[in-house]
Parts: structure tokens; C-alpha cells; sequence
């Protein structure tokens, strides 16, 4: 964000999962020494801004910081003075974000932060996540923006990747035509595909994994003493455990000893 403000990108979205990050958005921002990058509190805070002559110079710029559930969420737009008796219109807030974006020329960047809360998108169905049919129609929306997916377990299942458009591993100019057509090929090649795939986008620069680091960290190592009656109970319940791997094991024998007769299986014992 702050690479992008001091190169004239003057707008961007930071999404999270609760509003109450937001101060921790304005820490961090703090911390890299960009304080003085404005954070506006979600569509909230655009239409506090909002007068009668437009934007106000408070959120005409800045990181405007939004929930996925804001995301898929609507507004119902007042009534004009002239025609009161009108009835009111429902404004996305995809739409008012759009808008304050710029539209199709907006270049700033697009933060999913906790992205996976777009996962279980399904492509041209009704089925899926409203919100991961939100994030992929704003990255339709805005062709040119920086796009940054943040998340501890983005990919627990390759499927959940469908929302991640702008990763350039599908569509356009790729070898696979739509994400179906990823995901079958990277499916049927297994894990070391999968791999592969890793190490060739960490080789790109299109996914970075970091891991905690363990310095000034401090451990001790604390015998316990166990009692007579904590040995007892410990040695019981290994005794169960292998009584109930004997039982396990025979059943599994007697099962398996079948014998197929006329096209069917009968059991025996």
C-alpha cells in the first residue's frame, strides 16, 4: 500500500473480517512510518463523507477499510427532495466501493486479507459463496488493480483457489481456458504437481510463505512426577487399547474370510 501511495495510487481496499481490525490496520501502517495514509471506516465512512458537493477531501483519498459481509451488502438510497414520493433503490456496497474506486481505471490495491472467506466460489452457479462471487466481480470490475490474497489457509483444498483470478494460472493467455479446467489437470496430477506449482510460483514472486520466527524465544524442559495413581490409570489405558486392537484385528479376519458363491459374497464364522 505504501508503494503504491507515494506512486501517485492515492485509493485503495483493504478487506478483513471484522471492523475491529481496523485500528490494527492503522497500527501497522503507523509502524512502516505511513501514518499519514487516511483509513476510512468501510462504505460507512464514505457516506459520512459524502456532502452536498460530492466527496469531502477526508475520504477523497486514502485505505478504505472494509468486511466481506459489507461486501455483499446493500443500502437503501434516500429519497430525493424533488421526489419524495419515489420509492427508494437498494445500492450495493460493491457498487459504492466501485465507484469510489474509479472504476475500470482504478490502479491501487485490492487486500483480501483472511481470504479465505471467498472460498466454496463456484463459477456460474447459485450455489456458491456470495461473498466469493463479490470478490471475483470486483476484480472484474477493476482490471488494473494490485490484487493481494492474505491467508493462513488459503488453499486447505485446491478447489477453494476458484476466487484467486488474478494469480494468471488460469484464463487468458494461460494453458487452462477456466479454473474447472485447472483444477481437473492439477487433481489428476496429484500432490507433486501440486508442488511443483508452489516452488514455480515462489520462483515468480506470486506467492510469498512466511513462517513464525523463534527468536528471543525461551523453553524449559519440566520433568513431571507421576503418582502411583497416575501410573495406574496410564497403564490401564494402554491395556484397553491393546485388548481393542486384538478385538479390531479378529474382526477384520473374520470378515475378510468370505466366500463368493452365485455372484454374491456370504459371510462365514
Amino acid at each position: 500500500v505504501l508503494d503504491n501511495f507515494m506512486r501517485g495510487r492515492r485509493k485503495h481496499v483493504w478487506f478483513s473480517v471484522s471492523t475491529d481490525l481496523r485500528l490494527d490496520a492503522e497500527r501497522d501502517l503507523k509502524d512502516i512510518g505511513a501514518g499519514g495514509i487516511s483509513v476510512i471506516d468501510g462504505c460507512k465512512g464514505l457516506d459520512k463523507g459524502k456532502g452536498l458537493f460530492g466527496t469531502s477531501s477526508a475520504t477523497k483519498d486514502g485505505v478504505v477499510f472494509s468486511t466481506y459481509a459489507t461486501l455483499v451488502s446493500a443500502v437503501q438510497q434516500q429519497a430525493s427532495k424533488v421526489n419524495s414520493g419515489a420509492k427508494r433503490q437498494k445500492t450495493r456496497r460493491l457498487d459504492q466501493l466501485i465507484d469510489w474506486c474509479g472504476g475500470a481505471e482504478f490502479e491501487g490495491c485490492l487486500v483480501f486479507d483472511e481470504c479465505h472467506k471467498a472460498k466454496n466460489y463456484k463459477d456460474g452457479s447459485d450455489q456458491g459463496s456470495k461473498v466469493g462471487a463479490a470478490v471475483v466481480e470486483l476484480q472484474k470490475a477493476l482490471p488494473r488493480a494490485r490484487v493481494l490474497y492474505c491467508s493462513a489457509t488459503g488453499v486447505t483444498d485446491l478447489e477453494n483457489m476458484a476466487y484467486m483470478e488474478r494469480l494468471g494460472l488460469w484464463g487468458p493467455g494461460t494453458q487452462f481456458d477456466s479454473f474447472n479446467d485447472f483444477y481437473v489437470e492439477m487433481k489428476n496430477r496429484g500432490v507433486g504437481a501440486l508442488e511443483m506449482l508452489a516452488i514455480e510460483m515462489k520462483a515468480s514472486g506470486g506467492y510469498v510463505s512466511r513462517a513464525l520466527g523463534f527468536k528471543s524465544a525461551e523453553f524449559d524442559v519440566l520433568e513431571a512426577e507421576l503418582s502411583h495413581t497416575d501410573k495406574t490409570c496410564y497403564d490401564n489405558g494402554t491395556c484397553a487399547r491393546a485388548r481393542a486392537r486384538v478385538c479390531v484385528t479378529v474382526c477384520v479376519t473374520v470378515c475378510v474370510t468370505v466366500c463368493v458363491c452365485s455372484g454374491s459374497i456370504l459371510g462365514r464364522g
